[in-house]
């Protein structure tokens, strides 16, 4: 078993499940000083009929399979903030060039997580693919 899923809402034989990321460094988060957000990954699967809203259950992932928006997460706002700069640095001949390019990283930091917000919602169809719904717990 990977990871516990919980049935959020269920119309006929799809399923609205939640699955929880699980970290690394295990599953002790009520004991880490370290203050990770950990968001839920909600998946449309088919599941038995005997399993009901409020059930738990088996999820299975394909391995390797999220390593490609993990890595968009990191990608994604690092050129943007790479690309603000050097923009600036390259661009304008300003006196101040270091003031705008500290509020061009700013700007681009927000603007790199609304992004990873959006191709996250999108690859959310597409990761459904990688989940396999196993056993009821």
């Amino acid at each position: 078993m990977d990871q516990v899923g919980k049935i959020e809402k269920k119309d006929g034989d799809m399923a609205a499940i939640t699955v929880k990321n699980v970290l690394r460094c295990g599953d002790s988060c009520r004991h880490c000083s370290a203050g990770c957000n950990i968001e839920s990954v909600l998946i449309h699967k088919k599941v038995d009929p005997e399993i009901r809203e409020g059930d738990f259950v088996e999820i299975r992932s394909v391995k390797g399979a999220n390593r490609l928006t993990t890595f968009l997460m990191y990608a994604i706002p690092a050129t943007f903030i790479a690309g603000s700069i050097l923009f600036i640095y390259l661009f304008t001949d300003r006196p101040d060039k270091e003031r705008l390019a500290g509020i061009a990283a700013i700007v681009s930091l927000l603007l790199g997580e609304v992004v990873v917000q959006v191709v996250r919602k999108m690859r959310a169809k597409k990761n459904e693919l990688n989940y396999r719904v196993g056993r009821k717990l």
